[in-house]
């Protein structure tokens, strides 16, 4: 498969994400006003005129960055060709996972509609209209039906944990069968040995060592049998059944996180070597960072491959929640460099 064109095109989108220095004059915007004209002069500005209401508001910004990162995925996956595509879904598809467990979670904690949509990432297989559906459902349930409806497997895979949640008032058999149910996605692109298959594998396998930690850390204590646990273990990765047994029978995170760093190498034991065992939301944005550096670099080495593409779609995600921060850091008179030390810049180099 060829994919020089399309690498071509890869190189284009890249060519248009901010860098770090270009942050320095919205980091040091005094307003919300300043900062949105100071935004007008990069490649926002057309999704800024198109979401305007006359209100120069936060709420505006995030329409323009959720707009904007909508329209350019869509136009990556128009400029993908046909048979790059299955490699291309699954990187796309787990920001369906992120953006359902987001909703799932705000609504069983009561958060506001405003501050869900807030948290949605408009990158996935699920559109704009789409999440704002869900974003408004009345309760978890109401976002498992409207899945359902739509005959989407997410709705199938939160159903079969939607009784436990009921039950115990627990979300983590449906986070877990969810993210079972994006990786499966991946599968079509892993049939053959090409190095697309590896770049794409290599990533999964990452991100479900990470969903397997992480999900160890948030059973601690919520008195799982081991039966219990095994059946939220999702196969694929580094960590083994039995090694996952053994670690979700310690009893404590620190106990889990300090067995993982003496025995587990590779991009985990650098998400937990220095994470704060009872800050699991901390340590599941790390697992994003990692693995957008661990793509990055195999851009690099295999720059013919799917990677550049894959590695774009993590550092445009990563460009979004810094700019999101700006207007929240600007709309609440944060400092400017209290807002810099919160920039997770992407990787450009």
């Amino acid at each position: 498969m060829d994919l020089s064109y399309f690498n071509a095109r890869v190189k284009g989108f890249r060519g248009r994400l901010l860098r770090p220095e270009d942050y320095s004059a919205l980091l040091t915007a005094e307003s919300m006003e300043v900062y949105v004209d100071r935004l007008r002069a990069t490649p926002y500005a057309v999704d800024i005129d198109a979401s305007w209401t006359g209100d120069l508001s936060y709420g505006l910004v995030a329409a323009a960055l959720r707009r904007n990162l909508a329209r350019t995925f869509k136009l990556l996956w128009k400029t993908a060709p046909e048979e790059a595509r299955p490699y291309l879904a699954p990187f796309l598809a787990r920001w369906d996972a992120h953006n359902i467990k987001a909703i799932i979670r705000g609504i069983a904690m009561g958060v506001s509609r405003e501050e869900l949509d807030d948290m949605v990432i408009p990158a996935g297989t699920i559109g704009r209209a789409g999440l704002a559906t869900l974003v408004h459902a009345k309760s978890v349930g109401d976002v498992v039906a409207y899945l359902e409806t739509w005959s989407s497997p997410y709705g199938r895979a939160l159903r079969r944990g939607y009784g436990t949640y009921e039950a115990k008032h627990t979300l983590i058999e449906m986070e877990v069968n969810l993210d079972v149910s994006v990786y499966s996605t991946a599968r079509e692109a892993l049939a053959g040995g090409d190095v697309n298959s590896r770049v794409v594998a290599d990533d999964l396998k990452f991100r479900i060592d990470g969903a397997n930690v992480t999900t160890l850390l948030k059973t601690v204590g919520e008195g799982f049998s081991a039966e219990g646990l095994a059946s939220l273990y999702i196969a694929g990765g580094s960590i083994s059944p039995e090694y996952f047994a053994r670690l979700g029978g310690l009893g404590k995170r620190v106990e889990i996180i300090h067995d993982l760093v003496e025995n587990l190498g590779g991009g985990i034991r650098k998400v937990v070597e220095e994470a704060d065992p009872d800050d699991v939301a901390a340590i599941e944005e790390k697992i994003v960072e990692v693995a957008e550096a661990r793509l990055a670099r195999v851009a690099i080495t295999e720059p013919f491959s799917i990677a550049p593409a894959g590695s774009y779609i993590y550092m445009k995600v990563r460009e979004i929640k810094n700019l999101r921060a700006i207007a929240r850091g600007i709309a609440f008179s944060m400092p400017a460099d209290v807002l810099g030390d919160l920039m997770r810049y992407p990787r450009l180099s």
